[in-house]
């Protein structure tokens, strides 16, 4: 199974054993990670995994007990937040593919754990390893907002289109919040996020991880379906006010390229 295959099917783990795995597959998934590509130039950003064979304790609020967690630091920046799930959604369809299962986790890192020395600030973790669950299951079990909650068509659009945009709304979320908006045109998608209820900064972050993630399943489909994509902020959309929703970004389809 590749990462697109895997995007389709892959659901959160939540539950694992406690089997090391492998040194040389730990190189690897570090190895993997470092070689991805950043969503916008200039964040840079660091890995590290912690090992919680010896003490197989929980991380997080949802008492998640995982043997490993990738954890990712970040340059401070206004769209960190996004990368960080964009790049960590990548990380979790690998994982997936080479038989492991995976959980994004938004929460510090317990004192119980190393601390690793972050180069950059803390951004989120990812829980990983061996489990005992199916790691997919058929996309038809998947609890989703359906196609009309989240997608408003502004014109008619290629079937490839589609595919891509039901991609992204496949994509795992805090809390299966699924905050993402797309507004699709032939040669543009404008994605938004529903606005917060409450003002706080860490339920922002995790509207923005969700993002990440969402763009990340999107962008892989872009690419399977040999669909030309770059990603802009649009400055009549950023100074905008809209009632319920935030926009974050323009994915622009180059309809001059995609000839499937």
């Amino acid at each position: 199974m590749n990462i697109f295959d895997s995007l389709n099917s892959r659901k959160s783990i939540r539950k694992y054993t406690n089997e090391r795995i492998d040194f040389n597959i730990l190189n690897e998934i570090i190895d993997y990670a470092n070689n991805l590509t950043g969503l916008f130039e200039n964040i840079d950003v660091e890995f590290h995994i912690i090992e919680n064979t010896n003490k197989f304790k929980s991380f997080g609020f949802f008492n998640i007990k995982a043997p490993y967690y990738l954890c990712i630091s970040s340059v401070n920046s206004d769209d960190s937040n996004i990368n960080a799930g964009y790049l960590m959604q990548q990380i979790s369809l690998y994982l997936s593919t080479i038989g492991l299962g995976s959980c994004i986790i938004s929460t510090p890192i317990p004192k119980h754990l190393e601390q690793p020395d972050f180069k950059y600030e803390y951004i989120t973790a990812l829980a990983f390893g061996y489990t005992n669950e199916d790691l997919f299951r058929d996309k038809i079990d998947s609890v989703r907002l359906s196609e009309d909650k989240v997608v408003y068509y502004k014109m008619d659009v290629s079937r490839d289109i589609k595919e891509i945009i039901n991609a992204a709304r496949l994509s795992p979320s805090y809390l299966n919040n699924q905050p993402w908006k797309f507004i699709v045109y032939q040669n543009r998608i404008h994605l938004f996020v529903k606005k917060s209820p409450v003002i706080n900064m860490h339920h922002n972050k995790y509207r923005m991880l969700d993002i990440g993630t969402a763009l990340a399943n999107l962008l892989i489909a872009a690419e399977e379906y040999w669909i030309n994509t770059s990603i802009t902020k649009l400055e009549a959309l950023k100074d905008k006010p809209f009632k319920q929703n935030d926009y974050v970004l323009t994915v622009l389809i180059d309809t001059n390229v995609h000839c499937i």
